[in-house]
């Protein structure tokens, strides 16, 4: 098998800063190609001290050559006027120019959205460039003031940042769909009742409505991503979203995924049955979701005494009731640790300081010369 070529670097250096080698080198070289003319080769010849004299100053080229980058580049002015290197977040950023950068401009800048959407307009208008956008809104966001603040907070942005050519056609909110789950599980009793229904809970809302995570740039570079990765699309103010965890509007319920989901739930060892239910509709395979909704977990428990939507079993022992304030709790809790966090951390790295060289002071071969 023939092997590669590549240049050997290290190898490079050596011989580069190896005197000796240089001398060896250059005498081959001369006799190859004036030996007829030319056969004294001692120290004494003019023509070898002016060969060892370029291979000294060969040494110190590739000496010279070998120092930190940052060493080659140091000034010792302030730094507003010694930078010489233009910043990964000035260099790499650009304006949003796909549905995935508008995404995450809107997320970082208005903090009421919890999710977004933006659909192009095709053959539905005669005009390229407009898009439809579709919010889904934290919970607390309730009354009409806040969600037609929300609604102009988004025309602003998109107008600041968009292109030549692009406008919007609709801002509109989600109508958020109530699906409550009905099931029949069998636990392995290792977990309280209260903790599996909770985690229940929490694994299927964010299967359905996802809570957007918000990465640190220490935290990108510690999964191995590089800087030109990290700061591809817009520049955001309190953090980094990747672009594979923006999800696609839910435009169906697949419930052998619940299933799948569930099962993955510490405490579950099995489910017996599972279906869902939106108003007094049942649904056994999927649910299907209109364009303008959003499916939205009812994770209200019924007061103790009355039937589960879930129930629970351990081998012939049947579970009737669970607490709904722990539940709640525990519930709470989970969500306050999946909640996006909005960073205002170091968003940049700064080169390292090098140390100072001399590097403008510089002795000419010609004075080496006897």
């Amino acid at each position: 098998m023939e092997e590669p070529l590549f240049i050997d670097d290290s190898q490079v250096k050596k011989q580069a800063t190896d005197f000796d080698y240089l001398r060896a080198e250059g005498v081959r070289l001369i006799q190859q190609l004036a030996g007829d003319s030319w056969t004294d080769y001692n120290e004494h010849d003019p023509g070898v001290t002016i060969l060892e004299q370029f291979c000294y100053t060969f040494t110190e080229l590739a000496y010279r050559t070998d120092f930190d980058i940052q060493d080659l580049l140091y000034d010792d002015r302030p730094e507003e006027k010694s930078r010489v290197l233009i910043q990964a977040n000035e260099l790499f950023p650009c304006n949003p120019l796909t549905v995935s950068d508008y995404r995450k401009l809107l997320l970082d800048s208005i903090f009421e959205i919890k999710n977004v959407w933006l659909f192009p307009m095709g053959k539905e208008t005669s005009m390229n460039g407009l898009y439809r956008i579709a919010l889904e809104l934290q919970e607390e966001i309730k009354d009409e003031k806040s969600k037609k603040e929300v609604l102009k907070n988004v025309k602003n942005v998109f107008c600041l940042h968009r292109n030549i050519g692009e406008d919007i056609e609709q801002v509109s909110v989600l109508e958020p769909v109530g699906v409550s789950i009905k099931a029949e599980i069998e636990i392995d009793g290792k977990e309280s009742l209260e903790a599996i229904l909770a985690n229940i809970f929490l694994l299927v809302d964010q299967h359905l409505s996802p809570e957007i995570k918000v990465y640190s740039l220490e935290e990108l570079l510690e999964e191995g991503l590089e800087l030109n990765e990290i700061f591809e699309g817009p520049y955001l103010k309190h953090g980094f979203i990747k672009t594979s965890e923006l999800p696609l509007k839910a435009s169906k319920i697949l419930i052998p995924e619940i299933t799948k989901i569930i099962m993955g739930v510490p405490g579950v060892a099995k489910v017996k049955d599972i279906s869902l239910q939106i108003g007094d509709t049942v649904f056994k395979n999927q649910v299907d979701i209109e364009e303008g909704k959003l499916p939205r977990l009812m994770t209200d428990i019924p007061a103790r005494g009355t039937e589960l939507p879930i129930k629970f079993s351990r081998g012939s022992v049947q579970y009737r009731s669970v607490d709904p304030k722990q539940v709640k709790r525990i519930l709470s809790e989970l969500q306050a640790a999946t909640t996006r966090i909005f960073r205002k951390e170091q968003d940049n790295i700064e080169p390292p300081k090098g140390k100072k060289l001399e590097l403008e002071k510089y002795y000419s071969v010609q004075n080496h010369f006897p």
